[in-house]
């Protein structure tokens, strides 16, 4: 091949995995596959290689809960930081067991806690209910595609933890797990990956770029191994 670019290589990956998908496991796989930008991956689902079997997006809700008077959210978007939600659909039937486990799993990935509201009778049910006006929990219900029975889990802090927590709560939800069972495999490509960022104290990125550090400790760090990401003249 003569004067490849990234196109064709796309084209060559996606007959090859094509190809073994049908041979291996008789399965046919549409082509070409689905393209998702980094940024964009990150920003609905919190991870540069999301599972695309259930759709289960992070949505930015700050411009809603800012009308309300929930101080933790206020603070968290005067900070610069953000607030995100996701819709687990059909589990507002969880424990408050539940919930406080998924509260202590998200703390994992450095979130503070989680703020959650279940969908009862098409008004949102919480202990922090009293603090977001029925014009609030309208907008909520609305940008979340709120149904009887779903359950919405928040995010709120700096957008790399907000990401990182949110993103992994949006995996383990029974609503994502029930989801991935049954869809067939969605393959994807992703395309402008950034190759550095600022170093966090004690992080080897060389060899787990995944964990979380929360102190920064102001250095440049990779933020792919090297032999990962052969453009821009790495």
């Amino acid at each position: 091949m003569s004067f490849v670019d990234e196109d064709d290589i796309y084209a060559l990956g996606e007959g090859l995995i094509k190809s073994l998908f049908k041979e291996v496991l008789g399965t046919d796989l549409k082509t070409p596959f689905p393209h998702i930008p980094f940024n964009e991956a990150m920003d609905k689902y919190g991870s540069d290689k999301p599972d695309l079997r259930f759709d289960l997006p992070m949505v930015n809700v700050g411009a809603v809960v800012s009308k309300a008077q929930f101080k933790v959210f206020g603070d968290v978007l005067s900070g610069g930081g953000v607030v995100k939600a996701i819709n687990a659909k059909g589990c507002a039937d969880f424990s408050r067991k539940d919930l406080e486990e998924l509260t202590a799993f998200a703390g994992k990935y450095g979130a503070k806690g989680m703020a959650w509201f279940k969908v009862k009778d098409g008004k949102l049910d919480s202990n922090i209910a009293k603090y977001f006006p029925p014009e609030v929990q309208t907008e909520l219900l609305k940008a979340l595609k709120g149904e009887e029975g779903d359950l919405f889990l928040f995010g709120a802090d700096s957008v790399e933890t907000v990401n990182e927590s949110l993103g992994a709560l949006r995996v383990r939800s029974r609503a994502a797990r029930a989801s991935s069972r049954r869809g067939p495999s969605v393959l994807l490509l992703g395309g402008g990956y950034p190759h550095v960022r600022e170093g966090r104290e004690g992080e080897d990125l060389l060899h787990e770029p995944s964990l979380h550090f929360p102190e920064r400790s102001g250095r440049e760090a990779a933020r792919q191994r090297p032999h990962e990401g052969p453009v821009q003249g790495l």
